[in-house]
């Protein structure tokens, strides 16, 4: 597998070079898959995917298209700003919680209120005489 980085910094014909040797890559481990002796069946697929990016490399290079990278500096405050985030959610999965704790407290004393199965028997039987 290529990185982006590294297939940007190479001309055209080093990239059309590459390509045919892909796609002859490619050719092989398709012949090994089809006579089963293929035991990576991985590499057909990342064949395929690098191709696809250089391809996607030499139409930036064509229509001059000027992608910069961004610095690790930026990556590594993204990751800081992100776990921030986790440890807010952390507290509001807390807070819910105890609300459910509230409501649990207030189920016993609707189950007292409320008639158990032999006092309904009872006036039942009651209503009958």
């Amino acid at each position: 597998m290529y990185k982006i980085s590294e297939l940007r910094v190479k001309s055209r014909e080093e990239l059309l070079k590459l390509i045919s040797e892909l796609k002859g890559k490619l050719l092989a481990l398709r012949f090994e898959s089809a006579t089963g002796q293929l035991k990576e069946t991985h590499l057909p697929s990342a064949t395929k995917k690098d191709i696809a990016l250089i391809f996607t490399v030499l139409k930036e290079q064509e229509l001059g298209i000027v992608v910069k990278e961004k610095p690790v500096e930026e990556k590594q405050v993204a990751k800081e700003n992100v776990s921030v985030e986790k440890e807010d959610k952390k507290e509001t999965k807390d807070e819910p919680k105890a609300k459910e704790e509230k409501v649990v407290q207030s189920k016993p004393e609707e189950t007292k209120t409320s008639k158990t199965k032999e006092d309904k028997k009872e006036t039942s039987e009651g209503d009958s005489k």
